[in-house]
């Protein structure tokens, strides 16, 4: 019975991790193609912007969301945070240069938007 178990909790994993390789492939492949575009085609895609900062010679457009997931009750039981960051690089002539993202399931938002 233990080792059904084990097999069980094993197979769930292995599901998992496939489900994030593809979602980074995803969004790695979808965030590729803003790459050399007008920002303004990444705003109409992903909404607007959580914020903008400069770095050296070009702006830094971030997109985020976060949200918990998990119950807990009188401090009992597991609580996440779930997010997702997209930043992309524009230069003067306003065109995406480069991009980077960090985050997990939250992305699934963002990924839904730019691979429909």
């Amino acid at each position: 019975m233990t080792k059904l178990l084990i097999l069980s909790a094993l197979g769930v994993l292995l599901a998992l991790a496939g489900c994030g390789a593809k979602l980074a492939r995803d969004m790695n492949t979808g965030l590729q193609k803003f790459v050399g575009q007008d920002v303004k085609v990444a705003i109409d895609t992903l909404g607007l912007p959580s914020g903008k900062f400069s770095l050296d010679d070009q702006d830094v457009y971030v997109w985020s969301t976060s949200h918990l997931e998990g119950s807990s009750a009188w401090g009992t039981g597991a609580i996440s945070d779930n997010s997702c960051v997209i930043r992309l690089g524009v230069g003067a002539d306003r065109k995406v240069t480069r991009f980077t993202w960090d985050g997990g399931r939250a992305c699934s938002l963002y990924n839904d938007r730019i691979n429909p």
